[in-house]
């Protein structure tokens, strides 16, 4: 090329292609892709195989794809799956019912509900108890309400514990309590006495040895603050004589067995002065022991009576905690009181 002559002479050449342009004329390489693009169209129109053609579809527009008619509709889907679409949807509308009706029936029948005399309301009752009543209560509207008014159920209690429940198991008793001991027994447990002044650490030792396995020691600090005559002096003898009775056992019986139960009665609140310091010390010696002690798997609770509390109700709960349920519990302290409170 040399500058100042093949210069205007390319841009001469580029003004004529912009005027060819300008007249719809292509020029060069325009016309050239121009021309292969029409001859393609050409070629896809008689094409069944073509995308753009489809059988049945577009067989009755001749010339023409479905890619060419449907460009201004705004749906563009193909004219044979417009017309199915109110059918389907039909379809999908009558299944939807069939399937609340199953549903209905379902509630109607296999739940049944029932009125207040225990007999299956029929699906025709049903539709006349859902129907909404105009006007004062007369004495039809009262009958209907009467009849299918919930009424309460009179169920016998079942027993609290049942028989044979601590049948197998060893639960031996410390301090003198009564109740229950006799309450375990008659579940079938075995109920040891240790029999030493709790006072004297050697004599408690020595009984601790002699009882044998044990799977939980009720220890009473009742019967010895009440003995002691309540006062600075029951609570010492109480607090005192259940550590000594509790520490012994669980050395002689408890670890080496792996593990077992130390319940707490504490005496009730009016049994006379520092009865609630006694209650107090007795629920933190079964906490603190809960902590203290739950590598060997020893789990420790409080049982403290009220002033209404029943003996059989005590009675019932220690035996409840000497039980397999009992194994849920560790560093509780179960303040009872009068029954149904």
């Amino acid at each position: 090329m040399q500058v100042g002559h093949d210069d205007n002479a390319h841009v001469l050449g580029l003004e004529a292609a912009l005027a060819q342009l300008r007249r719809g004329r292509p020029a060069g390489l325009h016309r050239d892709i121009h021309e292969q693009r029409r001859a393609a169209a050409e070629r896809g129109r008689g094409t069944l195989g073509d995308a753009r053609l489809q059988p049945g579809v577009d067989e009755d527009r001749a010339h023409a794809g479905v890619l060419h008619q449907e460009a201004g509709h705004r749906n563009a889907r193909p004219a044979a799956a417009r017309r199915e679409q109110p059918e389907a949807a039909e379809l999908r509308q009558r299944s939807r019912r069939a399937l609340q009706e199953a549903r209905h029936r379902q509630d109607l029948g296999g739940a049944q509900r029932l009125h207040g005399r225990g007999r299956a309301v029929t699906p025709a009752r049903e539709r006349e108890l859902r129907r909404p009543r105009v006007g004062g209560a007369g004495h039809g509207a009262q009958r209907i309400r009467d009849d299918y008014a919930p009424r309460p159920m009179h169920l016998a209690a079942p027993p609290l514990l049942r028989p044979g429940l601590l049948e197998g198991r060893v639960v031996a008793f410390a301090g003198g309590i009564r109740h229950p001991a006799t309450l375990c027994a008659q579940l079938g447990a075995a109920t040891p006495s240790l029999d030493a002044d709790l006072l004297d650490e050697d004599a408690v030792v020595a009984a601790a040895a002699a009882l044998g396995p044990v799977g939980t020691l009720v220890c009473d600090a009742a019967d010895p603050f009440a003995g002691a005559g309540a006062g600075l002096a029951g609570l010492r003898t109480g607090l005192d004589g259940a550590w000594n009775a509790v520490r012994a056992v669980a050395n002689a019986a408890l670890r080496p067995a792996g593990g077992g139960k130390v319940v707490l009665l504490a005496p009730r609140p009016g049994d006379g002065a520092h009865a609630g310091a006694l209650r107090a010390a007795l629920e933190n010696t079964a906490r603190t022991l809960s902590i203290e002690w739950a590598r060997h798997a020893i789990r420790a609770t409080a049982v403290l009576p009220g002033d209404a509390t029943d003996d059989e109700d005590v009675a019932r709960l220690i035996a409840f905690l000497a039980s397999p349920a009992g194994d849920y519990f560790s560093g509780c302290a179960f303040t009872m009181g009068a029954a149904g409170d």
